[in-house]
């Protein structure tokens, strides 16, 4: 079975050698091009800690939790939709060791669709004493199809490029022979976010404060070889 398999895999090598031989044997004009664009996240992912260890165990975690949905709800926010338990801990370990009391804590993940909510979150829990609160991360929903637009883009690009450089020495390029593709993943400086937005949040005063994500960028990239006539 390990004979048939190294055989297979033999001749498929060599017919994969054998194509690119083919193309390079002929007269070609490679050309990479890339395309980019700016979008605004719209999905961003808060982690939210709450732990009785924060008021030393003067309001129970489930009291904290209600306090929670509460404020999220008045907000405006879809708590079956947007927000998941993440963990549930307690100091169990340490109460058997030096026979303290038990303090519980629990962590979720709430998902909001712009900055503004964000502030709104981060201020409607700070005023009810819930100050763990983190940027976990930030996407965009449409990331894959932009990745598509900017491959179209970018062989347009190509081509074009490809057609003027060409005539420029009398020459003229034919069809495609070979195309690769690669897509560049979201960026963002999470602890920039993170700075900014609790200071902001610290320094606000009563109404919700204006704020706004710096925009991401998504590029692809398209490496392609024409024939040139």
């Amino acid at each position: 079975m390990n004979k048939t398999f190294l055989i297979v895999a033999v001749i498929f090598s060599t017919a994969v050698f054998s194509q690119a031989k083919n193309y390079l044997d002929k007269p070609y004009f490679e050309i990479r091009a890339t395309a980019d664009t700016l979008v605004t996240p719209d999905r961003i992912f808060i982690q939210i800690n709450i732990s009785e260890s924060d008021t030393k165990g003067k309001i129970s975690i489930e009291q904290l939790e209600r306090k929670m949905y509460k404020t999220l709800k008045n907000i405006g926010i879809d708590t079956d939709e947007n927000l998941r338990v993440d963990d549930m801990s307690s100091n169990y370990k340490k109460y058997l060791l030096k026979k303290k009391d038990i303090l519980k804590s629990k962590s979720f993940s709430l998902m909001v669709e712009d900055a503004k909510t964000l502030s709104k979150v981060f201020m409607g829990l700070e005023n009810i004493g819930i100050s763990k609160t983190s940027i976990k991360r930030i996407e965009y929903s449409k990331d894959k199809e932009v990745q598509f637009l900017m491959k179209q883009k970018a062989l347009k690009i190509a081509q074009k490029e490809a057609k003027l450089l060409t005539n420029s020495i009398g020459q003229k390029i034919g069809k495609a022979i070979f195309i690769s593709a690669q897509s560049y993943p979201q960026n963002y400086a999470r602890n920039d976010y993170q700075i900014r937005m609790k200071s902001e949040v610290a320094m606000a005063p009563a109404p919700p404060i204006d704020v706004e994500f710096k925009k991401m960028k998504i590029s692809s990239s398209i490496n392609i070889i024409f024939e040139l006539q």
